[in-house]
C-alpha cells in the first residue's frame, strides 16, 4: 500500500457498515496504521414528534434530546465492540469518535489532525431516485477530501 499512518473509517450500525469496518481493519493491520472509527449521529428535529409532544405537554427539544442521548449510548455500545474486535485482530491503536454531525463533515473534521490518512467509506447502491434525494457521502468525500479514499461497495 502507500504507508498510511491513519485509517479513518466512517460507520453507522448497519450490516453494510460492519463490512466497511472489516475492510478498514484489514488495511490498518496490514499498514500498521492507527484506526479511527468515526460515527455521525445527526440530530434532526422531527416535526411529527414536535406536534405530538406539544399536545402531550412535553417540551419537544427535551424529548428529542433524551432520544438522541439514548441513540448515542446504543451506538457507542455497538461501536466499542468494533474497537475491541480491531485490537483483538492486531490493530494496535484504535480510536472511536461519535458526534452529532453529518458523516461527511465529521470525517473531514477528523482528517484535520492527521497526515498520511486514508478514508474507508461505504457506498450502498440505491435506486436513482434515492441517490438524488439523499445524496452520497462517498461522492462528496471523493471530491472534497484531501487524501485517498477506499470506497467499499455494498448492494441494498
Amino acid at each position: 500500500m502507500n504507508g498510511y499512518k491513519n485509517i479513518v473509517v466512517g460507520v453507522d450500525t448497519s450490516p453494510q457498515a460492519y463490512e466497511v469496518f472489516k475492510k478498514a481493519m484489514d488495511v490498518a493491520k496490514t499498514e500498521g496504521s492507527t484506526l479511527h472509527i468515526v460515527s455521525a449521529v445527526p440530530f434532526i428535529p422531527d416535526t411529527d414528534v414536535i406536534n405530538t409532544t406539544i399536545e402531550l405537554g412535553v417540551t419537544p427539544s427535551v424529548r428529542q434530546e433524551q432520544e438522541f442521548a439514548v441513540e448515542i449510548k446504543e451506538r457507542r455500545a455497538i461501536l466499542e465492540t468494533y474497537v475491541a474486535e480491531a485490537k483483538e485482530y492486531g490493530v494496535e491503536t484504535v480510536t472511536l469518535t461519535i458526534e452529532s454531525d453529518h458523516s461527511k463533515n465529521l470525517i473531514l473534521t477528523e482528517l484535520e489532525d492527521f497526515e498520511g490518512a486514508l478514508i474507508v467509506i461505504g457506498a450502498s447502491t440505491k435506486t436513482p431516485l434515492k441517490r438524488f434525494m439523499i445524496g452520497s457521502t462517498a461522492k462528496y468525500l471523493a471530491t472534497h477530501a484531501p487524501c485517498n479514499i477506499l470506497i467499499v461497495k455494498s448492494y441494498m
